[in-house]
């Protein structure tokens, strides 16, 4: 029986992604693809985000229940093992996909794990589309996580993979002919996979560069899945804090929507406790990011797809960088002056008085910065048409 009801389907993992999914569906619809995005719950209903939903948020396009893929409680390393492989054997004995063609954000994690396999015995094309700037530079790190990654997939090689990101799909989608595209060439990835697409995302009206304080800072929290890098990441954020409240100015925290926000914002709360930022607000962490700019003048993050948007719109963005991952296209970028990276955390404040005290720095900051996001993310004007022509090419050669 012909199970088939929608040329593309979308396999997101948290809220942002769930709503990026939305928009490109509908634009899809416009060019008359018809789309799905698939509800799943790998990790637990904490994480997927479908929880975080809200009647504002109007998904308009059609959403498919994945049964298979439908766990409730949280997990941890060994529960997420067993649902991967009871999901996939679950799945490959009665799952038809109601769809031609798949579009993931991620290909070697999560919901993935089952799907990927399961879409190359049925011959259906995979689409890896670019969902932020950062890409790890090396599959496994020095940390038990990482090492229990890497005996997982050479013990249970079909039902985890050892390929890196992006390896796993038939076509990538890329930004920009940089940052991404530089990670695909590192590891060989074949040029006919590649499908420059331009920024997906539509930008806000610039911020205008008026005389005026910086006194509005926003810490993004974005910390990276292993405990101890977790760990020390969540010692820098609390370094970080203390260093703006040695400066008279209006701080706020918001978390990652997904990982370690209960640690962070208890730790946070635990150091007020001792006087450590009192003026500090701890934002909703399901917030999108992006609807925050509008009410800051300085973004300090981590590297992650919403300081993009910042860089875009004018918006002085201190990244500094994770305690164990390193993201050679920011070094490259701060080294020619492109972006702030501050590698030492005492320099915060240095940069933030320059900010406030010398137009001419904050001019060029604020001028590289976008210099910056533009390499990064690439034009802000092909995607509505360049990836509806795309897709239309690929569901024809399937």
């Amino acid at each position: 029986m012909n199970t088939i009801k929608y040329d593309i389907a979308f396999a997101p993992i948290n809220k942002r992604l769930i709503l990026i999914s939305d928009k490109l569906g509908q634009l899809l619809k416009k060019n008359g693809i018809s789309s799905t995005i698939l509800k799943t719950s790998i990790i637990g209903y904490d994480h997927n985000g479908w929880g975080d939903l809200s009647i504002k948020d109007n998904i308009k396009t059609k959403v498919t229940s994945i049964k298979e893929i439908n766990y409730k409680t949280h997990s941890n390393f060994l529960s997420y093992s067993y649902r991967v492989m009871k999901s996939r054997m679950s799945m490959k004995k009665s799952y038809e996909p109601n769809f031609k063609c798949l579009i993931l954000f991620m290909d070697d994690y999560g919901e993935a794990e089952v799907f990927v396999p399961l879409m190359k015995e049925k011959n259906i094309p995979i689409i890896l589309f670019q969902e932020g700037f950062f890409v790890k530079e090396k599959k496994y790190e020095f940390d038990l996580y990482s090492f229990g990654k890497y005996i997982r997939s050479r013990l249970l090689p079909k039902f985890f993979t050892a390929k890196n990101y992006s390896e796993n799909s038939d076509y990538i989608f890329s930004w920009s002919d940089r940052g991404f595209k530089d990670f695909l060439k590192s590891i060989n990835t074949n040029e006919s996979k590649v499908k420059i697409v331009g920024y997906p995302f539509k930008i806000q009206d610039k911020k205008l560069n008026k005389n005026k304080p910086y006194d509005k800072v926003l810490i993004l929290h974005s910390p990276l899945p292993s405990k101890k890098a977790e760990k020390f990441d969540n010692i820098k954020y609390i370094q970080i804090i203390e260093h703006l409240d040695k400066l008279k100015l209006n701080v706020s925290f918001k978390a990652h929507p997904r990982i370690g926000f209960k640690k962070i914002h208890n730790l946070i709360n635990y150091k007020k406790s001792f006087g450590i930022g009192q003026n500090l607000t701890i934002l909703e962490h399901s917030l999108s990011s992006e609807n925050l700019y509008d009410n800051y003048d300085i973004i300090i993050t981590t590297p992650s797809a919403s300081s993009i948007e910042a860089l875009y719109r004018g918006i002085p963005v201190i990244f500094v960088p994770n305690q164990y991952n390193d993201v050679l296209l920011l070094e490259n970028l701060a080294n020619k002056n492109k972006v702030i990276l501050a590698k030492d955390l005492n320099d915060i404040p240095i940069i933030i008085s320059n900010l406030n005290n010398n137009i001419v720095y904050r001019n060029e900051v604020i001028k590289s910065g976008y210099e910056a996001a533009k390499m990064i993310g690439g034009e802000l004007d092909i995607f509505d048409d360049v990836f509806p022509k795309e897709i239309k090419k690929i569901l024809k050669s399937s």
